[in-house]
């Protein structure tokens, strides 16, 4: 065992309506498999602002009304690639579709098993 956190990745896929899918699609992003704590961190600052619900079925549910709620700085070093042929940059995930980008968000919190303000309903 290392006391490091790897640099592996794994694949998020999204469905033709942005929506995250278990099958592989030709939309994807590839993210950090584990986050080293200085990451985990940023997050779980981040997360106290947000207001995100978990429902029943394991579904993230979020109010982003303001689009620095999802914390971009920390998406920009998760997100190793992507589908898109343009650059993993701030003002790149501005430009996502806002579902899109609440979706990946709430995905990142499952995979990283971030603390925050959520609740489960």
């Amino acid at each position: 065992m290392s006391l490091f956190a790897k640099q592996e990745t794994i694949k998020i896929y999204l469905d033709e309506k942005g929506n995250i899918s278990k099958k592989e699609t030709p939309t994807w992003l590839e993210v950090l498999k584990e986050l080293p704590y200085a990451l985990k961190e940023q997050a779980n600052k981040a997360m106290k602002i947000s207001h995100i619900e978990q429902t029943r079925n394991g579904n993230m549910v979020m109010d982003i009304s303001n689009l620095e709620e999802i914390p971009i700085g920390f998406l920009t070093k998760v997100i190793k690639s992507w589908s898109e042929d343009v650059p993993i940059t701030r003002d790149n995930l501005k430009n996502v579709k806002y579902q899109i980008l609440a979706n990946i968000w709430g995905e990142l919190v499952k995979l990283y098993g971030l603390s925050g303000n959520v609740a489960r309903v």
